[in-house]
């Protein structure tokens, strides 16, 4: 099933889209459809991601970004710190 939009692009984008349409043989809507797909495919699967991290804050540890990096530079070292004696970051809100 297919449900009209209207959109507003501006000039350029328009001429753009057609042009992209012509050279390809295809429709606008065609053209139009397929950006949109796969911008959300994309951005929707980040967002997801993004959004299950940030929930992971609330049951994970957390570190404190300047920890993590004393940790990984002491590797090697005859000083190599574990990461466990790191402070846990807390969100102070």
């Amino acid at each position: 099933m297919s449900t009209a939009t209207t959109v507003r692009f501006n000039d350029e984008t328009k001429e753009n889209i057609e042009r992209f349409a012509k050279l390809t043989k295809r429709s606008r809507s065609f053209i139009i459809n397929a950006a949109v797909e796969e911008y959300i495919e994309h951005n929707l699967a980040y967002m997801e991601e993004l959004d299950k991290a940030v929930e992971s804050i609330k049951t994970e540890p957390t570190y404190a970004a300047q920890d993590v990096h004393e940790w990984m530079n002491s590797w090697g070292t005859e000083q190599e710190k574990p990461l466990a004696n790191s402070r846990l970051y807390t969100d102070s809100k």
